[in-house]
């Protein structure tokens, strides 16, 4: 099962059975390193969006949209614009990060 961004961010994940329940800070930060990893695949090296990738952490996360559910462990899960979408992620990363 995959981890979106939108839960590591929130820090709650939902379980079946149980609902939306908190999300240990160790998988947290497993599953964020896990999707910093892929995002990092689609940057150019040392461009701005790479270093802000980089300094993502735990205690330094972007603002939680909707689109933000869209990235997990597992990579993107795209809609009708991959190529615009993923710019928007990694716009607002660079942005807030």
């Amino acid at each position: 099962m995959y981890v979106s961004m939108g839960s590591i961010i929130s820090g709650r994940e939902y379980k079946d059975g149980k609902g939306w329940v908190n999300m240990r800070k160790a998988k947290r930060v497993k599953s964020l390193e896990t999707i910093k990893q892929w995002l990092l695949t689609t940057c150019n090296f040392n461009s701005q969006v790479y270093k802000a990738i980089n300094r993502m952490s735990i205690d330094n996360l972007p603002s939680n949209c909707g689109i933000m559910n869209r990235l997990t462990t597992d990579g993107y899960i795209a809609g009708q614009d991959y190529p615009g979408e993923l710019r928007f992620v990694k716009n607002l990363i660079k942005k807030e990060c």
